[in-house]
């Protein structure tokens, strides 16, 4: 490890142990400077800043240059005044400030009585001038103007995300990327806590969080400050609407319908029959929000409990429910009706599972079908947002959602109708944030947030156990999700259910973050911070839960054997009920763990009243990911294990010399420095440069744990090849095995017959993996030639 870097480390944490931070997740900055009518700096003068809806309200003094800067403002409208002996009030009315916004307001002042008032009613410059990062926000009014629509998930704000620069749809993984990073590379918050779902890193409960309850969203593009970590793509921050001093809310409804719907193009020539033209398409979303005061008893003079409302205490409250039933319009190739007639004059394969296959219904080997999916949602979100003291503001905001829902393809699942799945889902975010404000020129952001996924998916609807379709000896490790057997027959659709369920994860998170801001003097506003993260996934993983046959035509070309009349190789093999392989796989239930450490450090530097430098460094340590009972493994050449003494030469565990619970080493010199600058360049907030530079990490997803599902001897992954439909593991011609189900893991330090499983595949770590990170660099010029 480099020394300059760890000296840097060493006085960062050393400063940081008081507050041990995500900065500005939730809040924003007014700064500026207090002058004269001919621009000479008033110094001592008293600015507030006061939000009109709630009447919460900063003040702070201007410094010997005028200058003033108010940290960890509440997004909202502002009246934002400025007082100073000799001078009259002065008044700046309507300053909007947004999440993580660092926005200049210069005050000037008139010679005059204190008691006379000059009100300034042109806003204020959007143009940056105190801030390198690039990012904008998508508010409240924007969704009004720009109104997401209402698809097969239900409304989703983040929608809107490609209308900023740099901004890209990404597709099936993830919502977006941002500047060429991956879509897996950006960090979601909801009121500044975790909402990140770390198997493939994607957005979690914010997907679908109620438009009609987001105050706004922001994303955060390109060198952020060292406040921000975890990914290297983009920051994402989510803000939901609180209470004001007057009541508010609304009602709606969304639905489309069948009668409503366009006909697909590619489907204007499929037969009417069976919905397949214009197939079913209804959604239906409702709900309703309110907000407003919330009378609370507290203690007034003299101890006695009075009830506080307006001005102190404020509630806001959102219900969604959405229903969704729709038909998905699919084409299956099955045999024709000569072909089963040829395979039924075969009694190989039990006709049960013959059964299984429908009869085409549109040509000779076509079945058009229209089998039907559904999503049900009920979504809850509540906020409470309190001034307990002068000194101290604190709000609370909860969410979940429930879901229930039917695929009729999950996961690979089959064309042919009658092997669908279902599943449910249940999202949690509480978050716990209170801001104390020392005085005027220190504060401190105390946050907590617990964030949970719990999901049990792809599960088989079809519960035909393989005993009722004729078939003996196959074992489910998962007997609830018993069910026919995957077939594939070359060059005809698959049926039966599908190889990769139940699935189901319950993830957990929680984060407790904190955040110290300091104005030292008029040059310098300080930040110290830190954060810990812990994460915690226990998974269920059936793969191949009811066995897999492969019907190739292997078997009666390998045998000689003749064709049966009017069949091909393959069909061949499925008359006489030889699969050239049959596949089985143990049930995974491993838990992973991870946590993190991460402190930072920065320094907005006003170098002079126009030229900013935004400094920082971070520091940002992720614990490899690990199994609870270290049911994983690695491959080192020519290594012999002691913890299994009869694995293969090459297979190692934890606990072989060398081997790390993770099968990796920990990435400790995870330093991210961050410098840029902003420039007025005309000193009139019309024009700025701005530019920076950073180093950034990503987080490790818990999906690269998933090839260890199959690791032997904790799971098993056994085949044999020229075997019987009705008894795969009693009448192998090649490679003919003992029945291995129910298995039972082999205990560390037991002896497990390896060759039962050859060939083994494998799938490992890099010893040498290390903390994906990468650069990010911009300049640019704003420029408001013309006012808006």
């Amino acid at each position: 490890m480099k020394k300059f870097p760890l000296f840097l480390f060493s006085v960062v944490f050393v400063i940081s142990l008081h507050s041990v931070a995500y900065g500005q997740a939730t809040t924003a900055t007014i700064t500026g400077t207090v002058i004269d009518q001919s621009g000479a700096s008033v110094a001592g003068a008293k600015v507030t800043v006061t939000n009109p809806a709630t009447t919460f309200s900063r003040d702070t003094t201007s410094a010997g240059n005028g200058a003033y800067r108010l940290d960890a403002l509440p997004v909202g409208t502002y009246k934002v005044t400025a007082e100073a002996t000799g001078f009259k009030k002065s008044v700046v009315n309507q300053v909007t400030i947004n999440v993580n916004d660092v926005l200049s307001v210069d005050i000037r002042m008139e010679i005059g009585q204190v008691s006379e008032t000059v009100t300034v009613t042109e806003a204020p410059s959007t143009v940056q001038t105190e801030t390198s990062v690039l990012g904008r926000t998508v508010d409240n009014k924007t969704l009004n103007d720009l109104p997401v629509l209402s698809g097969a998930g239900g409304r989703n704000p983040l929608q809107l995300a490609p209308l900023q620069a740099g901004v890209v749809a990404a597709g099936q993984v993830g919502p977006f990327s941002v500047n060429g990073q991956r879509a897996q590379s950006n960090n979601f918050m909801l009121d500044g806590g975790d909402s990140n779902d770390l198997a493939i890193n994607v957005p979690d409960a914010i997907t679908g969080f109620s438009p009609d309850a987001l105050q706004e969203f922001r994303i955060l593009t390109n060198t952020y400050g060292a406040e921000f970590g975890r990914n290297s793509g983009s920051i994402v921050n989510v803000i939901s609407k609180s209470g004001t001093n007057e009541f508010h809310g609304n009602v709606f409804e969304y639905f489309r319908n069948r009668v409503l719907n366009a006909t697909p193009f590619f489907n204007n020539s499929s037969p009417t029959f069976n919905g397949l033209r214009k197939p079913q398409f209804n959604v239906n979303e409702f709900g309703g929000t309110i907000g407003g005061p919330l009378y609370l008893p507290r203690f007034g003079e003299g101890g006695k409990s009075v009830y506080s409302g307006k001005n102190r205490t404020f509630f806001f409250f959102s219900y969604e429910g959405f229903r969704r039933r729709q038909g998905v319009t699919s084409s299956a190739t099955v045999p024709s009706a000569a072909q089963r007639a040829a395979i039924n004059a075969f009694a190989g394969t039990p006709q049960q599972i013959k059964n299984l296959i429908p009869v085409s219904n549109s040509g000779a080997n076509t079945l058009l079908s229209s089998a039907g999916n559904s999503l049900d949602r009920n979504q809850f979100f509540l906020r409470g947002d309190s001034k307990l003291t002068e000194k101290n503001n604190v709000f609370v905001s909860y969410f979940r959602e429930h879901q229930n829902f039917t695929d009729p393809f999950a996961f690979g699942g089959s064309l042919i109708p009658g092997f669908g799945t279902s599943g449910v889902l249940t999202f949690t975010n509480l978050v716990v944030d209170d801001t104390h404000i020392f005085s005027t020129k220190s504060l401190n952001e105390v946050r907590f947030s617990y964030h949970v996924r719990d999901t049990l998916s792809v599960v088989p609807v079809n519960h035909t156990s393989p005993a009722d379709l004729g078939i003996s000896g196959i074992v489910s490790a998962d007997a609830p999700a018993v069910g026919p057997p995957r077939v594939d027959i070359t060059g005809f659709s698959n049926f039966g259910n599908t190889i990769q369920g139940p699935q189901g994860r319950k993830d957990k998170t929680l984060q407790f973050v904190d955040n110290f801001s300091h104005t030292l003097n008029a040059k310098h506003s300080m930040k110290f911070g830190g954060e810990y993260r812990k994460y915690v996934q226990d998974q269920t993983f059936d793969f191949i839960n009811n066995g897999y046959y492969f019907f190739t035509g292997g078997v009666t070309n390998a045998l000689g054997l003749p064709l049966v009349p009017g069949l091909n190789a393959a069909l061949s093999d499925f008359a006489r009920g030889f699969a050239e392989e049959f596949v089985e796989n143990s049930a995974g239930r491993p838990q992973y763990n991870t946590f993190s450490y991460n402190f930072y450090g920065l320094d907005d530097w006003k170098v002079t009243p126009y030229l900013t430098l935004n400094l920082g460094l971070r520091y940002e340590y992720d614990e490899p990911l690990y199994d609870s009972q270290n049911r994983v493994l690695a491959f080192r050449h020519g290594q012999q294990s002691t913890v299994f003494p009869t694995a293969p030469t090459g297979i190692v565990y934890p606990g072989d010399a060398g081997i790390t619970r993770s099968t990796y080493k920990p990435d400790r010199n995870n330093f991210a420095p961050r410098v840029g600058f902003a420039w007025d360049v005309l000193h009139n907030q019309k024009l700025s440069l701005r530019g920076g530079w950073g180093l950034y990490y990503d987080t490790v997803i818990s999906e690269t744990t998933l090839q260890f599902l199959t690791a032997p001897p904790f799971a098993i992954q056994p085949f044999v090849l020229f075997t019987t439909v009705n008894n795969p593991w009693s009448n192998s011609l090649v490679h003919n095995i003992p029945q291995p189900f129910p298995f039972t893991p082999v205990q560390r330090g037991g002896t497990f017959d390896y060759t039962n499983i050859a060939p083994i595949g494998l799938t490992v770590n890099d010893p040498a993996f290390i903390t994906p990170y990468s650069y990010q660099y911009n300049l640019n010029v704003q420029w408001e030639f013309l006012k808006g």
